[in-house]
């Protein structure tokens, strides 16, 4: 599974007409969790520990990666890896009741799908915490009282309804909004200064100096032209640069990425 989604996010990341990808399950599970028949958990026990590479932590690395906006439409249980690879998508649509966990505490491991760096800043630390020490089942709620609610820009009654609805949400966003804004924006997001990672360097100052580049580009070079007319014209915005135009422009990617290698 790991190696598909991640040919699968590599193919969208390079090709224009995609614009937004679903990312769903089959089934009544959205998904399971790791296979546990060996104990293994992708581990080879003859391999030098440090060149182990977490498969989930791949999927993730490339998601994040990924420069086009990710839908996780969660129509059912999300446990383990089937919760923690959903953390980058950029929004999440989740079935109402849908058992939602990390129980790495009761299989005896450790987070996996660098979901100890996502988790936090997607939810808070102290509910981060709750659910990833805890290893309990919270189901999925939009209540304010779940730990897990902060994740999702709508839960939905039935599982029938998640994937129609990441469906329309997905068209809506590739008709609607500039591809070079949102990886932009996306970017921005995860990515803010320049160090390794996406780390600060010159602090919240060097966000400032970022911003005013992109947005300066986007009105010289970019979709800000098409977008204001549209605007004024009443009608729906037409924007064909597709991404070409930011891979050339010299200034983006501005951060720096460790190379972690394929491991074992």
């Amino acid at each position: 599974m790991a190696y598909g989604l991640i040919f699968a996010y590599q193919l969208a990341s390079r090709d224009d007409r995609v614009k937004v990808v679903v990312l769903t399950g089959a089934g009544k599970s959205f998904c399971a969790g790791a296979d546990l028949s060996t104990g293994l958990f992708g581990v080879d026990p003859d391999a030098r520990l440090e060149d182990h590479r977490d498969g989930g932590g791949q999927i993730v690395l490339e998601m994040l990666r990924c420069p086009k906006l990710i839908v996780a439409a969660i129509n059912g249980n999300a446990v383990g890896i089937g919760l923690t690879m959903t953390l980058p998508a950029d929004l999440r649509i989740c079935v109402e009741g849908a058992k939602l966990a990390t129980p790495f505490t009761k299989r005896g491991v450790a987070s996996d799908a660098v979901s100890s760096y996502f988790l936090p800043r997607l939810i808070g630390y102290s509910n981060a915490s709750k659910v990833l020490l805890t290893g309990d089942v919270f189901p999925a709620s939009a209540s304010a009282t779940s730990p897990l609610s902060a994740l999702f820009s709508s839960v939905l009654p039935s599982a029938g309804e998640v994937l129609p609805a990441g469906l329309v949400l997905a068209t809506r966003l590739s008709e609607e909004n500039s591809l070079l804004s949102m990886a932009i924006i996306k970017a921005q997001l995860w990515r803010p200064g320049s160090g390794l990672g996406g780390d600060l360097e010159g602090g919240v100052e060097e966000v400032h100096e970022r911003e005013s580049l992109a947005l300066a580009w986007q009105v010289v070079s970019g979709d800000a032209k098409e977008g204001v007319m549209s605007f004024m014209q009443k009608r729906k915005p037409k924007f064909h640069l597709g991404l070409k135009p930011l891979r050339e422009s010299g200034w983006w990617p501005w951060w720096k990425v460790k190379d972690v290698g394929a491991g074992v």
